[in-house]
């Protein structure tokens, strides 16, 4: 008995081993040395749903070769300790490469980088010299300056983007900073001067309903002082809760694939990577925008972000040339479209007015096709038409922390120092945090702080708002309709395992409200997970659930009229005692929902 419980574990470990490094050298390939704050983003932000067949395909044939190397080293090492030496020399290897040791110690580590250097837009004063500007800032999906030299002829794979570059603003010297190589942590970095955290990030409803709610980031300011502001993506907008975040932080309007649907846009013959327009179709749709924005009398600020050259699956339209056979074309096509729509908008009545960013979002992920001469990566930079014409200071270095102040710097926009919140801007000569701290600011970053939690503002007051008196006294089994009633959820096996089931109740009540929920729980849990009850933002009551009660789990609460009259609203949160939700290491499934009204 010993041995087969004994065997059973040894062949567990090595498939988990194996299979896991199959995966992460899959995903090191296409998206180089990824992180484990990464990957919980990805998968939280549904990722997995907006890739390829293709390239799913090939996970699981990762995943069966994994498998397959896991069974041969068992049957022909099980006889002595080697399959166990393996299987934990692979998993350290793993948790190496995607930073999960430094991430777990992190997490038990402050630092007081934002104490010392953290410059608070709240509490400083913006003056708009120039008067108020306005703004467009175009985010090229991985574009790096680097394509100025490709192969042994040193092909420029962009001339229409380096003739901008070298005729107009531009900046060298630029610092990837690791933790912050994909787009919605380089969004947040480049509008909020601040590097991403995501153990803000995933706590649950709260933070998923605030996203750094007291965070203040520049398209915020421009707002407040009058700003019409507008961010435009070809794809889900929804996508790792950039959507929200923009949302939150200065955008009023907030338009990905869905949403342009309901516009009136036509997606068929329009398709392009990630599941979404492509970047000829979103170019048509920036410059009917902003035509529209130019008619009103308010200033603007007008983002948008392209997708072609996305990976793994970059997208070449049809009327591109094909010169090169590989992801060169698309890159030449890229700047080719940019290029088209530069010369158009500086051909409108607004342009003389306005101020325009063209930035790389971050540089390209994984493994480069293309031949690069520099091998020091450099996202394309260059601004247009700035209101100043101060003389940009030489910096050793800087990082998409430094864009926030450097963009209202350039649209005439003056305040204290240039100093906008971590960043600093580029036409002073103060130093850049990645100057003062070297790659030690990496691993500042990475830790904890206190401030930084500040900007969770986490309440109970913001409750979503369902209404499922069509479903009242029914027993809900349907997955995604249980799933709709959650604040975000995870759908395994068909059950949907959540953070947190919310709803209204109707206004007429003649007594009271009862609600069944019939669960399952995983017994992975190190910890009691735990149920928490709001009726109208007080917790009414609290369920402890026990390693030993018998499943499935059956927990009901009856709340009468006077509880529940003033608002009508429910919450049933799932976390462990550590306030973490238990869906992030999938402990609740909800199994049956039943709200009975009497």
């Amino acid at each position: 008995m010993k041995k087969i419980i004994s065997d059973t574990f040894t062949l567990f470990l090595l498939l988990v081993s194996f299979v896991g490094l199959s995966v992460l050298l899959r995903t090191n390939y296409i998206w180089g040395d990824v992180t484990l704050p990464q990957i919980i983003t990805n998968l939280q932000g549904g990722g997995i749903s907006f890739v390829s067949d293709e390239l799913k395909n090939s996970y699981i044939l990762c995943a069966l070769i994994g498998g397959v190397l896991a069974l041969v080293s068992f049957v022909f090492f099980n006889k002595n300790r080697y399959p166990f030496i393996i299987s934990l020399l692979i998993l350290l290897f793993i948790f190496f490469r995607t930073g999960t040791f430094s991430y777990v110690l992190n997490k038990h580590i402050y630092s007081d980088l934002y104490e010392k250097e953290y410059t608070n837009p709240k509490n400083t004063e913006f003056t708009f010299e120039n008067g108020k500007r306005n703004l467009i800032v175009i985010y090229l999906e991985s574009m790096e300056k680097n394509y100025t030299s490709v192969g042994q002829n040193k092909q420029n794979f962009i001339p229409n983007i380096s003739e901008y570059m070298s005729s107009s603003l531009s900046f060298n010297n630029f610092y990837p900073l690791h933790t912050q190589n994909y787009t919605l942590a380089a969004m947040i970095s480049s509008m909020c001067a601040v590097s991403f955290n995501d153990r803000v990030y995933t706590k649950g409803h709260f933070g998923y309903k605030n996203f750094l709610n007291d965070l203040i980031c520049y398209p915020e300011i421009l707002k407040r002082n009058g700003y019409t502001t507008v961010f435009i993506k070809g794809a889900d907008a929804d996508f790792a809760r950039s959507g929200l975040f923009f949302e939150r932080h200065g955008f009023q309007t907030v338009l990905g694939k869905d949403q342009l649907l309901e516009l009136g846009y036509n997606f068929q013959g329009n398709e392009g990577t990630f599941d979404g327009f492509n970047d000829h179709m979103l170019y048509q749709i920036a410059k009917e925008k902003l035509t529209e924005l130019s008619l009103s009398k308010e200033p603007f600020m007008f983002s948008f972000l392209t997708l072609d050259t996305h990976h793994p699956d970059p997208f070449l339209e049809p009327f591109c040339e094909k010169k090169t056979g590989n992801f060169g074309d698309i890159i030449i096509c890229a700047d080719q479209m940019l290029n088209d729509f530069l010369q158009w908008l500086q051909t409108q009545d607004f342009y003389a007015h306005t101020t325009v960013v063209v930035i790389g979002d971050h540089i390209k992920p994984g493994a480069q096709e293309l031949q690069i001469n520099d091998k020091k990566p450099q996202i394309v930079n260059f601004i247009l038409n700035p209101a100043i014409s101060n003389a940009v200071q030489e910096h050793k270095s800087w990082t998409a922390l430094d864009l926030a102040p450097t963009i209202l710097n350039a649209m005439g926009i003056t305040f204290p120092d240039g100093h906008f919140g971590l960043g600093r801007s580029l036409f002073f000569k103060h130093p850049t945090l990645i100057e003062k701290f070297d790659k030690k600011l990496e691993t500042e970053l990475q830790k904890n702080s206190k401030v930084y939690e500040s900007f969770e503002k986490l309440t109970v007051k913001d409750l979503p708002l369902f209404l499922p008196w069509t479903h009242r006294n029914e027993k809900l089994t349907d997955a995604q309709t249980i799933a709709s009633y959650a604040t975000f959820s995870n759908l395994v096996l068909g059950t949907p395992f959540l953070d947190e089931l919310s709803f209204t109740i109707p206004d007429f009540i003649p007594n009271g409200v009862k609600i069944s929920i019939r669960f399952q729980k995983v017994y992975a849990l190190l910890t009691p997970p735990i149920i928490n009850v709001y009726a109208n933002n007080q917790l009414i009551e609290q369920w402890k659930i026990l390693s030993n009660t018998p499943q499935p789990i059956t927990k009901t609460i009856t709340l009468s009229k006077d509880q529940i009259e003033k608002g009508n609203r429910i919450l049933l949160q799932f976390q462990d005692e550590k306030e973490v939700p238990t869906r992030e290491i999938f402990g609740i499934g909800v199994k049956e929902l039943q709200i009975e009204v009497f």
